[in-house]
């Protein structure tokens, strides 16, 4: 590792042109010199790698890698293998970052001596901006209580502001940690997840900074906006793994998030527009889910006081066996989405 790097940023890079130079621009600006931005293409057109190699040229903390097209676990864990930075850190390439941040950042985890530092994110559409505050605390350490109700909260958000935590991104890294866990390339949905599970599960000491300063861009084209055949079975993997991890010891975490996922997978896969199969055909598929043993067990394991308000109501209609509800509350959703 070169002394000289105190923080690697790692920016996998694909099918975010409009939104490219944004995010290397607030890197550009940032104030910590000893730092390196590691670009890496998962399959980038040209014109993105293009605009990579314009920043190379301008600022020598831009490094450009080009790789076909393997996914953004696999792009990630390319960028770690790069780095030679004491912290890293991940930014996704539409997204974007306040100036200073990683110096800020930096300093306080050294001052701190802490393996994980992280902040608020301000989610940005084009309606709106919402800030996702984790507390209105000052900078600080996490207790030990904190950290363990952040363990539950990696296998079932309970509440909104725990998704800070849930996502790579907003963080920095001890880069020893992160060397040891990979992000796990054949896990399609939930890896965000399972990475941090993984890092809050060791003895980590973990400091918050009460900064505003990651951007992240919703976007309403995103892949899980998408259709996904068989997207339950997708998801579902991802559960089993962070079941998998606790060993079964957030059972009631896990039961309520599988509620969760067989109802966005509702909307991702049976019911998406985009779905090619009968509607019978897709009927049957769901039948087979909803009447199973698994999944009735499932709802008997929910804790229904966790649950928000909508899947409360979802909770009823599923543990009485109500099942034109499913197709019902998809319509409802989706007109909303429509007309709000």
């Amino acid at each position: 590792m070169n002394e000289n790097i105190k923080v690697s940023v790692v920016i996998p890079i694909y099918n975010v042109l409009p939104y490219l130079r944004t995010c290397l621009d607030s890197l550009t600006a940032q104030t910590i010199q000893e730092s390196e931005f590691i670009m890496v293409s998962d399959g980038a057109s040209e014109e993105e790698c293009s605009i990579c190699n314009e920043y190379v040229a301008k600022d020598s903390r831009f490094k450009f890698f080009r790789r076909e097209h393997a996914g953004v676990s696999a792009t990630r864990n390319y960028g770690v293998a790069q780095a030679r930075g004491e912290y890293i850190t991940f930014v996704d390439s539409d997204d974007w970052v306040a100036p200073g941040i990683f110096e800020e950042a930096y300093e306080l985890s050294k001052e701190k001596d802490c393996d994980v530092t992280f902040w608020n994110y301000v989610e940005v559409s084009p309606q709106k901006r919402s800030l996702q505050k984790f507390s209105l605390m000052n900078s600080g350490v996490l207790s030990k209580e904190m950290l363990i109700t952040i363990r539950k909260n990696l296998c079932f958000v309970e509440k909104k502001r725990f998704m800070i935590i849930a996502v790579p991104w907003g963080k920095l890294y001890r880069a020893s940690l992160v060397r040891n866990i990979p992000f796990e390339e054949d896990i399609e949905s939930g890896e965000d997840r399972i990475f941090n599970l993984q890092i809050f599960l060791k003895d980590v000491r973990v400091v918050y900074l009460n900064r505003d300063s990651y951007f992240y861009r919703r976007n309403d084209f995103s892949i899980t906006n998408k259709y996904r055949h068989n997207a339950f079975d997708v998801l579902m993997k991802g559960i089993r793994r962070l079941d998998d991890l606790t060993n079964g010891e957030q059972y009631t975490e896990i039961c309520n998030e599988t509620l969760y996922k067989f109802v966005e997978s509702l909307s991702r896969d049976y019911f998406h527009k985009d779905n090619p199969f009968p509607f019978k055909e897709n009927i049957d598929r769901l039948k087979q889910i909803f009447y199973s043993e698994m999944f009735r067990n499932v709802v008997n394991g929910c804790s229904f006081r966790k649950l928000n308000k909508c899947h409360k109501i979802d909770y009823l209609f599923i543990k009485c066996k109500i099942f034109p509800w499913l197709y019902i509350r998809t319509v409802l959703f989706s007109l909303k989405r429509n007309f709000f």
